[in-house]
């Protein structure tokens, strides 16, 4: 009996820790800042945090995460951040630092860069070489003509018949009306993927 309860209590301790271990990796924080500092991978970033579980000041590992530059909307290596870019970045959470960077945006600030990121919603119509399509948050209504640039980054420019549920984009735009959603014609749009 004795060891019976032994086992049972020791396998409540490994399914509590599993649950705790489970829960924390899910965890994602979200800073925009500057790189103060780099090592390698890891970059030292102060600014503001965007989310709940973010942090002001944070050290993450870019190592095998998507890096994009938001004046060209196309991944980048690790190697070209540099101390003084402006960046956002998503990261999951994890019992010590450096956490790992799932998503990472430079020259976030540049007047040059995209405007937004915005999710295709499944609320998406396709005309003559041509979609519509509502943000996710519901927030904009994304119209891209024949004559948006569509570029995905590892297959050049594609149609905006390509488009589909679920893709996130960069948006570049000159106009956005004041509208509820604001509506939106795009100068150029870059898949995220």
């Amino acid at each position: 009996m004795k060891r019976l309860i032994i086992a049972i209590f020791v396998i409540a301790i490994f399914v509590i820790n599993l649950t705790v271990t489970a829960h924390s990796i899910t965890l994602e924080g979200e800073t925009i800042g500057y790189v103060i500092n780099r090592d390698g991978d890891y970059i030292h970033i102060v600014g503001d945090l965007l989310s709940e579980v973010g942090f002001e000041d944070v050290i993450i590992d870019v190592n095998g995460s998507f890096i994009y530059d938001l004046l060209t909307g196309f991944p980048i290596s690790s190697q070209d951040i540099h101390i003084g870019t402006s960046i956002r970045a998503i990261y999951r959470i994890s019992q010590e630092e450096p956490f790992d960077a799932l998503t990472v945006w430079l020259n976030w600030d540049s007047p040059d860069s995209a405007v937004f990121s915005a999710e295709v919603s499944l609320n998406i119509q396709y005309g003559n070489n041509s979609c519509a399509f509502l943000s996710a948050d519901g927030k904009y209504l994304v119209m891209l003509s024949e004559d948006t640039i569509v570029v995905c980054p590892f297959r050049g420019e594609i149609s905006p018949l390509d488009i589909t549920f679920g893709q996130e984009l960069f948006i570049w735009v000159d106009m956005i009306t004041a509208s509820t959603p604001a509506i939106v014609y795009p100068d150029m749009v870059v898949l995220m993927e």
